[in-house]
């Protein structure tokens, strides 16, 4: 009998809807609910944290640590590198009467969180009922502007159902985040600043040096009161509330990293806060709507029903490929040719944040059709690392250009012997893939340029790395492992 999943969310051609909270499908919620925009990736967590199991803290492309690895053997890589969550960027508590906002912990009801797809906004909503009586409806809205790749943004909305009175928001940045694998924070000290309703914040990573910057815009309407613990920053905010009128306070957030100069990155960081100051979230919000009707214009795909027979199946459907389509957009749209696509994307730590060589086989078909220059500059990342490929031969003794198997930089990051080097697959990929962007779109001077020399190389190296057959005298590959990854050294 075949496995079936779960149903747990609500079936909706456009949103992703889930409607009351199980602690059992946290993680997963988690994940389902992730935000990107190519260069900052937020999971689902809740933003006042608390006792649910999440994973906190903004993935931020580019950003990663190294560590050393054991000396073992020729062709064992002895150092390696790692997605890592950067800064806490949605970090929030908020308090009432003295009582702490932690849905695991509270008394609530009305729970409804959700994707909307059309405009790349996550909202979620439920009513607090807090142990002095007060019933309070809280809303989160959040989202990663896809037209200014720098820029992310908090709204949360409170309005008292049975009462009048005051609650506490505390809004910040948080550089004290946890890699959930290792159980580590590898971020050091931090340079911080506070100006009347803004915070800045700067820290860099342990071991790879690279340097993140963070601000927040605080839009409230009470004065804000700026606080620096360890490696958090954030400002403080009293709402005063009446009965049935609802008050938001909002958070315009900047995020941009630097691989060498530190002290360059606060000044650019800097001005463009600046920029961002200048456009309310309102006006952010309406650009975000207007970026993904525009997608969704030119890339949706309509499934209709036959008959109304088949119209819940249909609305399956029609839900899952457009997920699909979604997450394929935020994840890369082709602004940076220094980045890849990880085979998580930015929605968690698994596979370390590595892209493999299901970039070209699976991921690039659908740039193709959908973003031809996105498509071009994933080849890019692959010429513009091509020198880390010809070193990697090197390393296994063959000529040429070997692509890794797992990689965030160019350099081979996966430390298992098997994987590493009896995989030759990746290089193969690579070069499918340029055969298959040339003839869907025509561009031969890519081939000139930078193609012809990606497949010269990887040519190159099948050569060397092919073995004489003493019995038929033909040549073949032996001693690899095939894409399944379970039958090696064949």
């Amino acid at each position: 009998m075949g496995k079936i999943a779960d149903k747990y969310f609500e079936t909706h051609k456009w949103k992703v809807v889930e409607r009351g909270f199980d602690k059992v499908y946290a993680e997963v919620s988690e994940s389902v609910f992730s935000l990107c925009n190519e260069s900052i990736g937020v999971r689902g967590f809740f933003d006042e944290g608390g006792s649910v199991p999440g994973m906190r803290g903004a993935y931020i492309n580019g950003v990663y640590e190294l560590i050393d690895l054991p000396k073992s053997y020729k062709g064992i890589i002895d150092k390696t590198h790692f997605m890592i969550p950067s800064v806490d960027w949605l970090k929030t508590d908020i308090t009432i009467d003295g009582e702490i906002l932690d849905i695991g912990d509270i008394n609530f009801s009305e729970f409804t969180r959700e994707l909307d797809m059309q405009s790349g906004i996550l909202t979620r909503s439920f009513i607090w009922h807090t142990k002095s009586g007060k019933d309070l409806r809280l809303t989160f809205i959040r989202f990663t502007d896809m037209q200014n790749s720098e820029r992310a943004y908090q709204r949360i909305t409170c309005q008292a159902l049975n009462f009048s009175g005051v609650i506490e928001i505390t809004m910040g940045l948080s550089f004290d985040v946890l890699h959930n694998g290792r159980n580590a924070c590898y971020w050091g000290d931090v340079k911080s600043e506070f100006k009347e309703n803004i915070c800045s914040v700067q820290s860099q990573t342990l071991m790879s040096e690279k340097s993140v910057f963070a601000a927040a815009v605080i839009d409230s309407p009470s004065p804000c009161l700026g606080r620096q613990e360890n490696k958090d920053v954030t400002l403080s905010t009293t709402l005063p509330l009446r009965q049935n009128e609802p008050v938001s306070v909002s958070k315009r957030v900047v995020i941009l990293f630097d691989e060498t100069d530190g002290d360059k990155l606060w000044q650019t960081g800097q001005t463009l806060l600046e920029k961002t100051s200048q456009v309310s979230f309102d006006e952010a919000l309406d650009g975000q709507r207007k970026y993904w009707e525009t997608y969704w214009n030119l890339s949706d795909i309509i499934i209709e029903a036959a008959d109304d027979a088949n119209a819940e199946a249909v609305a399956e459907e029609q839900q899952g490929i457009r997920f699909c389509s979604f997450q394929m957009a935020q994840t890369y749209h082709g602004g940076n040719k220094k980045h890849n696509i990880g085979a998580k994307g930015l929605t968690g730590e698994a596979y370390n944040g590595h892209a493999f060589w299901d970039t070209e086989a699976c991921c690039l078909p659908f740039y193709l059709f959908n973003n031809p220059e996105a498509a071009k500059s994933l080849l890019m990342f692959r010429y513009n690392t091509l020198p880390q490929a010809i070193k990697r031969a090197k390393m296994l003794d063959c000529k040429g250009a070997c692509y890794p198997i797992a990689t965030l930089n160019g350099d081979e990051a996966c430390d298992l012997w098997q994987h590493a080097s009896l995989q030759m697959h990746p290089s193969t990929a690579v070069t499918f893939g340029i055969w298959h962007y040339v003839k869907v779109t025509g561009d031969q001077d890519f081939i000139w340029d930078f193609g012809a020399e990606i497949l010269l190389q990887v040519s190159r190296f099948l050569v060397s790395r092919s073995g004489q057959n003493p019995h038929t005298g033909q040549y073949g590959y032996y001693g690899v492992m095939g894409l399944d990854e379970f039958h090696d050294g064949k």
